[in-house]
Formats: structure tokens, sequence, C-alpha cells
């Protein structure tokens, strides 16, 4: 999905201008995906995490892939996309071009094999207090790298459940178009695996669009108590084989599908509960957002960085000088 960050008064971002700000924080964001262009809810999640606190007076930057699948396979289609964004490039190395948006200086590593010579070189030079690691990370190399540099520093932001390190629905390692959703009677998101919070759930409450969602992972949360959460058999286990993409196959169970099929049902012949339901997950969803804000997580960062100097771990906060 084109990412299309939001600007108007009701932007998180702007909302949280407005609350008394903490003590400022030099914080490093690390990805292998793409930061621009915004594709997928992880990387949209990232980003928006990353310039709010930018909004909030802290030194953010990222360290992020300059091409990849779900985005610009060469460096000449990345660099035409920033153009096209109106986003300049404020320095370019054979590794990385650099530059700017809303508030956070973005390294873009020309491949993966510079990805991690340019954290270590970043972090050594920004001297971060925290480090923040996403977890659409293969093999984990990049969260290796970071807990390399300092370990006391890392928060570990677990996006998608699959490519988390740990867990039962770990393997150890999509998104729509906005016509299309616009074009969408139901949403259908029969997840057979714990999505952390599908943000398609969300997005879809916001338009006014019912959503049928499987109760696995977040999906519940994303709902917000709205109907339809509906039972599944979840995926349990994957075998020794690989996909074309280099990822476990999974083994699916059979499905009863017969809870899907009335609910769907009910939704398209029966008007009445259709806008009912319409209504009453758009407002759901609005409230959700509303409370959804980036203090919980900068009071976090906050917190943790008083009890590291508690506990000596020598990287406590004062005040950010310009690095720029």
């Amino acid at each position: 999905m084109q990412s299309s960050m939001p600007d108007s008064d009701h932007n998180p971002i702007n909302l949280e201008r407005h609350h008394a700000k903490a003590m400022p924080m030099r914080i490093l964001l690390v990805q292998s995906s793409l930061y621009v262009p915004s594709h997928g809810g992880a990387n949209k999640s990232n980003r928006l995490l990353l310039e709010s606190l930018a909004s909030r007076g802290h030194d953010c930057r990222a360290i992020a892939a300059g091409r990849g699948s779900h985005g610009c396979n060469t460096r000449e289609e990345f660099r035409f996309q920033l153009k096209e964004r109106g986003i300049p490039i404020s320095l370019t190395t054979p590794e990385k071009d650099t530059f700017e948006v809303n508030g956070v200086r973005v390294s873009a590593a020309t491949n993966l094999r510079t990805l991690a010579a340019s954290i270590k070189a970043e972090a050594s030079e920004f001297e971060p207090h925290w480090l923040l690691v996403s977890s659409e990370d293969p093999g984990q190399a990049l969260l290796s790298v970071a807990l390399g540099f300092d370990a006391s520093r890392v928060i570990y932001l677990g996006r998608t459940t699959l490519m988390l390190p740990f867990g039962p629905d770990s393997i150890l390692q999509n998104s729509r178009n906005a016509d299309l959703i616009r074009q969408t009677r139901v949403m259908v998101v029969p997840s057979l695996w714990a999505e952390a919070k599908a943000r398609i759930i969300t997005e879809s409450m916001l338009r006014g669009i019912p959503v049928l969602a499987s109760d696995v992972g977040g999906n519940a949360e994303a709902l917000n108590g709205i109907d339809y959460l509906l039972p599944v058999d979840p995926i349990g286990e994957y075998s020794a084989k690989v996909d074309g993409r280099s990822l476990p196959i999974a083994r699916v169970p059979g499905q009863d599908i017969s809870p899907w099929c009335d609910a769907l049902q009910s939704l398209l012949t029966n008007r009445e509960h259709y806008e009912t339901l319409s209504r009453t997950g758009r407002k759901a969803a609005l409230d959700a957002n509303e409370k959804s804000t980036i203090l919980p997580f900068e009071k976090y960062l906050e917190t943790r960085s008083q009890q590291a100097t508690g506990e000596g771990l020598g990287h406590s906060i004062h005040p950010v000088q310009s690095r720029h």
C-alpha cells in the first residue's frame, strides 16, 4: 500500500506536540526494509513511531534498506521514488543515500551487505540512547549487530509474529491498494497464524467496512470488541521445505468455514445490520486511533533510561546536542 502519512490536525504527530515534553533522547531505528516508500503495516508503524518521537523533540535517525522486494529493485528506482515525494538526498556515497523526512535523518543502504556496517558506523558516531530494531529481519542479522553494540540499549519492535526470534509461531525468519479497499464491501481477514495486529483491520474499519477476522493473535485487539471475530484452526507447525522466498512451508490444517459463510451471508442480506456494523466499527476504530499516541512508548523509554542510570549501565539521558 502506498504510504500516506497523515498531516491533518487529527494526526497523532500534531496532537502530541501539545503535551509536556520529556528530556530529549537520541534514538536510532534499524530495519531491513525500506523507510520510504512505506509498504506494509510494520514499515508504516515504524515510520509513524519514529516521526512522532522526532516531533516531540527527540533526535531520531534511521538505518534502512535502499531497495527491497516490497519496493524498489534498483538504486535508480529508489532515488526516483524520493524525487517523486519531494525528498532531496543530502549525502550520497557508494554505500548509502542520506536524506531527511519529517524530522528523521534516514540513511538508506544500497544493499543488505552494507546495512550491518552502516549500523555499526552510525551507532558509534551517533551514540544513541536507544536502538530500535524491527522484527522484519531475516536471520536476526540486524538484531545481532545491535546487541553487539550495546545490548542494554536495544528495544526490539515485534511487528511480525512469524519473524520473531522466539515463540510458537516464529519461523525464524500484505498490503492492499487503497483503491481496492474503497471498492470493498466486506473485508475478510482469515489469518491462520498469530498476527501481531493486522493493520488492514483498522484501515477497513476506519472506512466503515465491516470485517470478518480470525480469532488469532492481535486480531481481537484490532477489532476493539466489534463483530466479527471468527474461529479457525491455526497453523501449528512448518515443514522442513522452503518456498520460493526461502520461507518454511506451513502445514495448514483443515478449516470449518461455516461460521464465516453465516457471518458473510448476514452482512450481505441484512442492510440494517450491515450499516449498523459499519457505523459502530468506524467509531470504535476512530476512538482507538485517538488514544493511540507516542506518549506511552516515550514514557517507557524515559523510564528505562532512569532505570539504566540506577543500574550503572552508562547511558543516562542528557540534553541532545545538534549532530547534523
